[in-house]
Parts: structure tokens; sequence; C-alpha cells
């Protein structure tokens, strides 16, 4: 939360603190030589603060040619710009106008500020995403430039904007909320415990409980506090439930510890010897043995040196532990801790237990970082059978194939031939490959009508011709002997030609049998007349 500002030369600098953890941005219009010199820092939170520099010019004796040194004075606070509402990404210094300022936020809007009387100007609500950065025009004094996440870049003119200042949703959001509370409850008090206890409906209670007996109103009292103590445990319980556990189990060893134990911990701290160099015979993946050296109750004491190597020991300790525990979460996160997010997002990967929360933290690393970890990630989903999951992933990093292959694998044909059609051209051959194992499935399942529906979407009239007969032949066959079509798939295999083939011998044997019987009939009248 503090910057430092030095001269070009590096002789002197100063350093200056501003209200917030971390600071978003920062600029300074010393290009422009504009007037005194301003600093513009930007926040998280939304104010930004404009600072002014006082440089003073000294003479050099020192020097054999007569010279001049710059001194730097701490840096006075000008204004603070209070509107946005969101973190400010960019500011940038009017190159023709000490006293402007331009921002752009995460609240979708640029500003335009003057920064002498604090005031905001204009406000631009042309994004439709957050916008990242902010330029003036070199060209014309009075245009901005902006870049949003909508995948935009806008030139637009501050002083033909209708709004002024950023928009204010949360407050209005604030309001409401108010409002709607007011209307339910007349005031409404908050407890120790979190309850929150409508005063109406309390002194209701109160005039009910007047007109009551004394003895019921002492049984409804008792009665009310025991399941006010009930409940109170069961918040105390749920508490413990949702307690996070530690990333550093081998230091938090000391609150087991003794006062004496703790104490003499202190005096080692005192006396400087309670941080002692692992000798070479210690075993780092051993919390125990990574404590040999020191005392039982030194285990947290890099916590209290300035060294930053003694710290870093305390990280492979810990990551030891529960790499011994088999954490492997506690380990990620030992490393995110560190600021070692491609190695806690490389390790994750390698170890397929990747998670949303490290998935969303690999976007700190970098774009292709980013995009390794969603791939990743959807594949270990696809693994786990978590089909739809693993495509919101992959479509992510934009692998439209490897996402429709998931559904595929899936069964999910419906859902594939959407994904197909609506991200990929008609003449995509990802599309002819949905409609082709959407065939073979309905085929290999009796569901020729579907499977004729995929031929024809392909072009292949004749095979979905060939479909619709087999569901005929099987028909006819089931009619004239009796036998179901799913009775005996390898009749329904054979194709419209082999079914021919097998009429033709079929007709072929009744022939035969005929003119056998014909000749039989004609020998028996022979011998009637030979007898006669």
């Amino acid at each position: 939360g503090a910057i430092e500002i030095a001269t070009e030369s590096l002789d002197d600098s100063v350093s200056f603190p501003v209200r917030g953890r971390t600071l978003s941005c920062i600029a300074d219009n010393s290009a422009y030589q504009l007037g005194e010199p301003k600093v513009a820092v930007g926040t998280p939170e939304g104010p930004i603060h404009v600072l002014v520099v006082s440089p003073t010019h000294l003479p050099s004796s020192s020097s054999s040619p007569p010279s001049t040194t710059i001194s730097l004075s701490p840096p006075a606070v000008l204004n603070v710009l209070q509107g946005h509402r969101q973190e400010v990404t960019a500011v940038a210094w009017s190159p023709t106008d000490a006293d402007l300022l331009a921002s752009s936020s995460f609240d979708n809007t640029a500003q335009v500020w003057n920064v002498a009387t604090g005031s905001a100007l204009f406000n631009f609500r042309g994004h439709c995403g957050r916008v990242f950065c902010v330029a003036w025009s070199v060209l014309a004094a009075d245009v901005v430039i902006t870049g949003s996440a909508d995948q935009t870049v806008c030139l637009w003119n501050y002083k033909e904007q209708p709004h002024h200042q950023p928009p204010n949703d949360q407050r209005q959001r604030g309001k409401r909320k108010a409002v709607k509370s007011s209307a339910n409850a007349d005031d409404v008090d908050v407890s120790d415990d979190g309850d929150t206890v409508s005063e109406a409906s309390a002194s209701q209670g109160a005039k009910q409980a007047v007109s009551k007996p004394a003895a019921s109103l002492g049984a409804a009292s008792s009665a009310a506090a025991n399941s006010e103590q009930a409940g109170k445990r069961a918040r105390v319980d749920r508490e413990r439930e949702r307690r996070a556990r530690t990333l550093f189990p081998v230091a938090n060893l000391t609150k087991q510890q003794s006062v004496s134990a703790t104490r003499q911990s202190c005096m080692r701290l005192l006396a400087g010897t309670a941080v002692s160099e692992p000798s070479a015979t210690t075993n780092p993946s051993n919390p125990a043995s990574s404590a040999a050296g020191a005392h039982d109750a030194d285990v947290d004491v890099e916590l209290f040196v300035p060294e930053r190597h003694h710290l870093a020991r305390l990280f492979r300790r810990e990551a030891a532990e529960h790499s011994r525990a088999g954490h492997a979460q506690g380990e990620y996160m030992l490393k995110v801790l560190q600021g070692r997010v491609v190695d806690a997002v490389e390790a994750a990967i390698a170890q397929r237990q990747l998670d949303d929360r490290l998935v969303a933290l690999s976007a700190k690393a970098g774009h292709d970082v980013w995009l390794q970890a969603c791939a990743a990630y959807g594949e270990q989903l696809a693994r786990s059978n978590d089909p739809h999951g693993a495509v919101s992933y992959l479509l992510m990093c934009d692998k439209v194939d490897a996402a429709v292959e998931v559904y595929l694998a899936s069964d999910l044909h419906v859902d594939a031939l959407a994904l197909a059609k609506s991200r990929c051209l008609p003449s995509d051959p990802l599309i002819a490959r949905v409609y082709a194992a959407w065939a073979e499935a309905c085929e290999a399942h009796s569901r020729y009508e579907q499977a004729a529906k995929c031929c024809i979407a392909l072009g292949r009239r004749p095979q979905a011709e060939k479909l619709l007969g087999r569901r005929a032949c099987s028909a006819a066959n089931t009619r004239r002997f009796g036998v179901s079509a799913t009775a005996s798939p390898q009749a329904e295999s054979l194709d419209s030609d082999e079914g021919s083939d097998n009429d033709g011998n079929e007709g072929g044997k009744e022939g035969q049998e005929e003119e056998e019987g014909q000749r039989l009939e004609d020998g028996r009248g022979s011998k009637d007349k030979a007898g006669s």
C-alpha cells in the first residue's frame, strides 16, 4: 500500500503510503510537462489518489562544472477521487490539460475527472464488459480510447456523454434492501450470537404474555430459554464443523505446548539461539528431524525472525508433512502462498488433482497456464464421469472437437450435435462425424428409423432406404414365423440382397414339391387302369 518516487538519476527517492492494502495502477504527468508534477494512483476498492510531487533543485558544489541536484520531499495529497465502486484498472493524464484525468474500472465504465476540484466530469458507459485500459487520443484533445473485456475498443468524445458519475448500483441495491427490511419489520436488533429479532414482534409477544397467567408465563420463558440454548449449541457445533484446517500443522503444534516450554522458546528468541541451521544429517521430509537441533517449542520460530530463508525452511517442512499425510491440496496451497502458482498448477496436473480453485488461480500465472489448466481439468472431469463439467472447461480453451468427443463417449449424441452445429460451420467435418457416430449407435440398438434420419442428414439416401428396409423385413419375418424382430440379430443384419436370395430358394423348393406330388398322382392312376 505504498509508492516510491525517485529522481531520474536515482539519487533521491521518497515513499508515500496509500490507503489500502494493494494498488492497482499508477500514472504520472511528467511526460507532458504541464504544471506541477502529479501522480495518480488507482486502488482495487475504487478511490483514486492524486498526489503532488514538489522537487527541490539544489546546487552541487562537488562537481567541477556547476550543476544542480534534485531533492524530493514527501508528496502532498491533492485530492481523492471517489466514484468507482470496483477496481480501477488504469489511469491516464490528458496531454493537453493538466487537470484532466481519465480512468477505467471493472464497473464497465470509464471516467474523466477534474483533479483540481476533485469532481467527476463525464462517464462513458458504452462497454458491456469490464474496462481494462484507457488512453487519450494524440490527434483530438476531446477523444478518449478504451479497451474492454467485451473485445471492443471504443473512441468516444467525453464532452458528449450524458452521464457525469460512475454508476452507483451497489448503493441502490443497498437502499432497496433497507426499504424492504423496514417494510417487513419496524426496527431490527441484531443480538450477539447473530440472530435478528424484530422489536415489533417482541413487543407484541410481550403484550400477549402479560395477559397470560403467571404459571404459563414462567413455563413459556423457561421453554424459550432452553430452545435458545439448544440453538446456540447447534450453531457452535456447525461452526466447529466449518472450521478450516490449517496449512501449517507442524507450526500449530505449539498450541499444545506448556506455558513453561513456550516461555523458554521466547527466551531463546531473545538470546538469538532459537534458530539453527539444519545439519547435514537432517531429513527434510521428516518434520520431527527438521526440528532437530532446536527445541520442541521452536517449530514455529521461523515466523518470528526477519530472515526469509528461515521462512522457506518452514514451508518445506510443512509441505513434507502434507505429503506424508497424503494432503495434496495442502501442498498446492503452500505453493500458492509462496507465489509459485505455476508450480502448484503443474503439480496438480501431473497428479490429476486439479480443482476449481486452482484453475481460477492459474489465470494469475498467465494466459497459457490458464489454458493448460482448463484443458487438463476438462480431461480430468471427463474421466470422472462429469461430461457437462468437462465440456464447460474444454470450451473455455476453445477445444470444441474435444468437447464433442466427450459427449459422444457419454452417448449424449443430441448434446454433441447441438454443440457441433452451434460452434461449427455446416460444412465442418465434425458435424458429419457426429451424425455418423449417432447412426452407428442407433443401428446397434435396432433403432433403424433414427439411424436413417442421420443418414439422410449426411446425404446417404440409399443407406437410409436400406435401414428402413431392414425394419420391414423384420416385421415380415415376425408375421410369417412368429419370431420377434429382436430375437434373431443375425437375421436382422442380413441385407436386402441376401433376403431376396432366400426368397428365391424357398420358391424353388415349393415348385419341386408340387412336381413330385403330380408324378405320384399320375402313377396311382395308371395302376388303377391296369387292375380294371
